[in-house]
């Protein structure tokens, strides 16, 4: 039997409740909290959302656009996604 690997273990997953917050205020609180949330993130030439469980670390802008780099649980690595593509239910983009 193997043991649980740290890095995989189940954490609280961050989702907003109640009132709407913007997305940057939201993705904040989670790089503070340095806790998972759920995105929908709409991919280049993709026919649909495919849905992202992330840690979020850094939000940075370059190139005129906003950028969250973060864990990303199911690949096991650090990827950065473009914010203008992302989405959570309960979430404002405007902020």
């Amino acid at each position: 039997m193997g043991s649980k690997r740290p890095h995989l273990s189940r954490q609280q997953v961050l989702q907003p409740l109640g009132n709407l917050v913007s997305l940057p205020e939201f993705l904040g609180q989670a790089i503070r909290q340095q806790t998972a949330i759920d995105v929908l993130y709409h991919a280049p030439n993709a026919e649909r959302p495919e849905t992202h469980r992330i840690t979020p670390q850094a939000i940075e802008e370059r190139g005129g656009y906003t950028y969250v780099i973060g864990y990303a649980h199911n690949r096991h690595a650090q990827r950065t996604y473009r914010l203008d593509r992302m989405e959570v239910p309960g979430t404002i983009t405007a902020g």
